[in-house]
């Protein structure tokens, strides 16, 4: 299946390769707990999302995202694993992904194989910085 249905974001159907805003408004700024910037999302029976993530570092440091699947938008607690991008910490977990510390925009594919019907993303940084999520998107992946 191409299509995945995404009644949180409003939309009927997100097009493949056509990112859809995960927040509107004022940019999110993060702190040092994990918050959402997406509520659950309906990606059931979809093959892989894509993640579309523009970050302004302001003065925090070792911002994190994660992803947290679901059976349900109302159960999205269970960590999706991912890898990190790029990390000096050791104690970093499986289930992050770290930003070096400066501004940057990134894209990352969750595999999903139609076996996750929610997912939903949150942030966090270690210090309380000023650092903020300017835009994040989501789109349907091809695989």
């Amino acid at each position: 299946m191409a299509t995945v249905l995404v009644k949180n974001l409003g939309v009927q159907k997100i097009k493949i390769g056509q990112p859809k805003d995960l927040f509107t408004g004022d940019s999110i700024e993060i702190d040092d707990t994990f918050q959402d910037i997406s509520e659950p999302i309906n990606v059931k029976g979809a093959k892989s999302i894509v993640l579309w993530v523009d970050y302004d570092r302001g003065d925090s440091v070792d911002m994190q995202i994660k992803a947290l699947a679901g059976y349900d938008e109302d159960n999205c607690v269970y960590s999706f694993g991912i890898e990190t991008i790029s990390s000096s910490r050791v104690d970093i977990s499986g289930e992050v992904v770290e930003s070096p510390d400066e501004d940057f925009k990134f894209v990352r594919q969750f595999i999903l194989d139609g076996s996750v019907n929610f997912i939903k993303f949150q942030v966090k940084d270690a210090a309380d910085g000023t650092g903020q999520i300017d835009s994040a998107k989501v789109s349907v992946g091809l695989n």
